[in-house]
């Protein structure tokens, strides 16, 4: 039988997340914090997602499960946001693990600060094999967050506890911010409410290829792009340039006046952040994945782009001790950097040629690559 009147609404989306599922679900049904249901979208999912949401709610009657077939992600929250019954919603991935007491904590903090509309936390970073590999250091106040989420976006879906009332009177999810919709809403909510985050680790968010934010990274990137100057122009005008867009796109993007090396310059970032996050995980594979997928808006390549880029793959050579491979790289970002003296360019070489202490590097193996670098260079600036 179903509870009649929770205080919060855990709700979580799955599509083919049988892998991990299990875990999700059982570190919500663990919470210290009793008085909530869990309300699960199966969206179309055709794995062992289906046979695992059943067994669970069989045995927990907390456990609310609704399938549908496959609508997308922002088409579930939404749906999930106006089934809810709690006064607070409780954001959930099938793929990380809740604290036991995350939602203890935070329906404390709401409760004794009614001024705040959303509360999330940090995250400890794990792998596939639930090994932590890193954490976050999010801002907590309401004013450093409004000032980071100008930047990126500083409250991590799956830790967030909001305020139904707040979601119903925000719009919910839009779906023209396909895979940054929680960024879009985060900034239509800050515009009016406080945020914050808890200080400590409430999620272990797992970091993998198969996740929906690495496959769908580019979307991501041109979608959080929108929000921010959809975010800017409403601040300035208060008129929202993304109303009625069906989907943002890079063309959406130039209408709305950024240019190309804008658009190279965001989408980089987030690539080079899943690049980090990859590394954190001792996934040099999927990293040089990335880098190798990387889109390209703008020709040539702005120089500083492309020193982030020879950088990141720099260090996934380097883990891989692939040293000659390493060497080049760098070599190339010596060359790319800005210098001031022919004293400069002659230091970074001798710090370069330090690497033949563990590799010898023969002046003939050299010339190749700096001829090949001062090239890019001359093509880049």
């Amino acid at each position: 039988m179903r509870l009649l009147n929770p205080q919060v609404t855990v709700l979580m989306s799955v599509h083919n997340g049988g892998k991990h599922l299990e875990k999700a679900v059982r570190s919500v049904l663990e919470q210290t914090l009793g008085d909530f249901e869990f309300l699960i979208i199966d969206d179309g999912s055709h794995d062992q997602s289906a046979a695992i949401l059943d067994d669970y709610r069989k045995r927990d009657n907390r456990v609310v499960v609704y399938t549908q077939t496959h609508k997308g992600l922002i088409f579930s929250l939404n749906k999930g946001c106006r089934l809810a019954r709690g006064r607070y919603i409780a954001l959930m991935d099938a793929d990380d693990i809740a604290v036991k007491e995350k939602l203890e904590r935070q329906i404390v903090f709401l409760e004794d600060n009614p001024d705040f509309a959303i509360v999330g936390g940090n995250v400890a970073t794990i792998d596939d094999n639930d090994r932590v590999v890193g954490s976050s250091n999010f801002p907590v106040r309401d004013k450093d967050i409004k000032e980071a989420l100008i930047h990126y976006c500083p409250l991590c879906h799956p830790t967030v506890v909001m305020r139904k009332a707040v979601f119903e009177c925000s719009g919910g999810y839009r779906c023209a911010f396909v895979h940054a919709e929680d960024y879009d809403l985060w900034l239509r909510v800050s515009e009016h409410f406080k945020l914050a985050n808890l200080s400590e680790v409430v999620l272990y968010k797992r970091v993998h290829t198969q996740a929906m934010s690495f496959q769908n990274l580019e979307q991501q990137a041109i979608s959080s792009l929108g929000a921010r100057i959809s975010a800017r122009k409403r601040s300035k005008t208060g008129i929202d340039p993304m109303k009625g867009v069906g989907r943002v796109t890079p063309d959406i993007l130039k209408k709305a006046g950024l240019e190309d090396t804008d658009i190279q310059n965001g989408v980089l970032l987030f690539y080079l952040r899943w690049v980090d996050l990859l590394l954190m995980a001792h996934d040099d594979d999927g990293a040089l994945q990335l880098i190798n997928s990387l889109p390209i808006y703008s020709r040539p390549i702005p120089r500083d782009s492309l020193i982030k880029i020879c950088s990141s793959r720099a260090r996934i050579h380097r883990m891989r001790r692939e040293l000659w491979r390493y060497a080049g790289l760098r070599m190339t970002i010596a060359i790319l950097q800005p210098f001031k003296t022919v004293k400069s360019i002659t230091e970074k070489y001798l710090l370069i040629l330090r690497i033949g202490k563990k590799m010898p590097l023969e002046p003939i193996g050299i010339c190749p690559v700096f001829v090949l670098s001062l090239s890019l260079f001359r093509l880049t600036v």
